[in-house]
């Protein structure tokens, strides 16, 4: 070894008549040191290695994602059907969650909690998010004073081709999304620019070519819509926005590349599953309120 050798060389060499003080009247032994030296650094690696070997691993409680979309009064003619639910549904979903430990929080906060997710630390803490697609101003109406009452985040999920300036149809007006968005509860991602349209069976504008595309103009188009939406968000609010949720949930791998180049990092789907920390996903999983799979 380099360290004996260098020890036998020290030691070969002439020694003074006589040595120095050393504590107790102990004198030095080079090789001994350098030695003992040596033998000590590779015990401490091999027990960081079996430190790291044995690090417990803990799993943090999965995380809800609820997906919304109409928030109206129980006298609202599709009230308790597929894709409605009322004031008091939503109410009394927040109540019992927060009833069994949920702190609620928004996308972008869950982007920073997995960036910083370390297996190996103890966190018993219950995350839970609220996420409403579209822009309806239904959100505005119904929604919104009573995240405000019960002081909750939710996300809202754009698609920024139908806010307008001012009220438009069934959508939110920028300054409603504007309003909201300084309270601090809400947060406002994409849900693409003009790409919510079904165009087949289990197929949108995200995950299909239109007529006369090739793959080059489909993935151009792609990465276009969404860049779009992204600018115009981040330039009407001044917010980051990092995620986007698929049109009916609908996702496939050239649309996820497409954007990541634009500069998302977090995709959804709607699966019914709850978020697992330290899982690898290519869509985020969102319960669609209404199923109960996976939400205790």
């Amino acid at each position: 070894m380099i360290l004996e050798t260098l020890a036998l060389f020290l030691t070969s060499q002439a020694q003074p008549t006589s040595l120095p003080y050393w504590p107790y009247n102990q004198k030095l032994d080079l090789q001994q040191t350098l030695i003992q030296k040596e033998d000590s650094i590779i015990i401490d690696k091999v027990n960081e290695v079996k430190v790291e070997k044995n690090a417990k691993k803990f799993e943090r409680p999965a995380v809800p994602i609820l997906n919304y979309h109409w928030i109206v009064l129980e006298t609202h003619k599709s009230a308790f059907q597929r894709y409605f639910q009322t004031k008091e549904q939503l109410r009394n979903t927040i109540r019992s969650m927060k009833k069994k430990g949920y702190n609620f929080i928004s996308v972008s906060e869950l982007e920073k909690l997995i960036a910083n997710y370390d297996s190996t630390e103890f966190d018993t803490t219950r995350y839970a998010l609220l996420t409403f697609d579209d822009g309806l101003e239904c959100f505005y109406k119904n929604a919104y004073p009573i995240l405000l009452e019960e002081n909750v985040k939710a996300t809202l999920f754009i698609t920024t081709v139908a806010i307008r300036d001012s009220i438009s149809g069934p959508y939110l007006s920028w300054k409603q999304i504007k309003e909201m968005y300084k309270s601090g509860l809400i947060d406002v991602q994409s849900h693409t620019h003009n790409s919510h349209v079904i165009t087949g069976n289990n197929k949108s504008l995200v995950t299909s070519m239109k007529k006369g595309e090739d793959s080059l103009t489909y993935c151009l188009r792609l990465f276009a819509d969404f860049f779009k939406s992204k600018e115009i968000i981040e330039n009407k609010l001044g917010n980051r926005v990092i995620a986007i949720a698929w049109p009916f949930g609908w996702g496939n791998d050239v649309a996820r590349r497409m954007a990541f180049l634009a500069g998302y990092s977090l995709y959804f789907g709607v699966n019914g599953e709850n978020y697992n920390f330290g899982k690898k996903y290519k869509d985020l999983p969102r319960i669609e309120v209404g199923e109960t799979k996976g939400r205790d």
